[in-house]
C-alpha cells in the first residue's frame, strides 16, 4: 500500500481532496475501482482555483515524523575482550571456548575489581551441606519436653520385652 518514502515528503492535494471526499453520499455504495475512478475524474474536472486551495492546505497538513531507530546497545567490555582474544581459544572445542575466555578475562581484569568480587563473595551466605546439618542437629542440646518423650520411649520399650 503506502511506502515509509511516500509518508516523509507529506501530503499531496489529491490526499487532501480524498479526505474531503470520504463521507460524499455520492461515492457510498460503490465498488472501490469505480470509485477511484469517479474520484479521479472529479479532481481532474477541479478548477485551478480549488486546485490552489487544495495545495496550499496540503503544504499546511502535518505530515509524520520520521521515526527514530533505537540504537544497538553499547559493546561491554567483555564483548570487546571476546573480540580480541578469540583467536587464542580457536583451538578449543566450542563448548570451552567461552569458560577459557572468562577465565582468562578474570585473570586480566584490574585488581581493584576481583578485590570488590572477593569481597561480595565473603559477604555471601554459605551454604551448608546437608551431612553437616544433620550432624550438628544430632548434636544439638536436647528440649526438656523431647528429653521427657525419649525417656517414657525407653519405658515403654524397657516393659515390652
Amino acid at each position: 500500500m503506502f511506502r515509509a518514502a511516500r509518508l516523509l515528503r507529506g501530503v499531496s492535494p489529491f490526499s487532501v481532496f480524498l479526505m474531503d471526499q470520504k463521507n460524499n453520499p455520492s461515492l457510498q455504495g460503490v465498488s472501490i475501482a469505480k470509485r477511484g475512478k469517479m474520484l479521479s475524474k472529479m479532481y481532474k474536472e477541479l478548477s485551478q482555483q480549488q486546485r490552489r486551495d487544495l495545495q496550499k492546505r496540503a503544504q499546511v497538513h502535518p505530515s509524520l515524523r520520521k521515526r527514530k531507530r533505537a540504537r544497538p546497545p553499547r559493546k561491554t567490555e567483555f564483548a570487546e575482550f571476546v573480540r580480541q582474544n578469540y583467536k587464542v581459544v580457536q583451538g578449543l572445542n566450542y563448548r570451552k571456548r567461552f569458560s577459557a575466555l572468562s577465565q582468562l578475562y578474570e585473570l586480566h581484569k584490574p585488581i581493584d575489581v576481583q578485590v570488590a568480587k572477593a569481597l561480595k563473595e565473603a559477604n555471601a551466605r554459605k551454604v551448608t551441606s546437608a551431612k553437616t546439618a544433620v550432624k550438628k542437629a544430632a548434636t544439638k542440646p536436647k528440649t526438656a519436653k523431647r528429653a521427657k518423650a525419649e525417656k517414657s520411649a525407653a519405658k515403654k520399650s524397657a516393659g515390652k520385652k
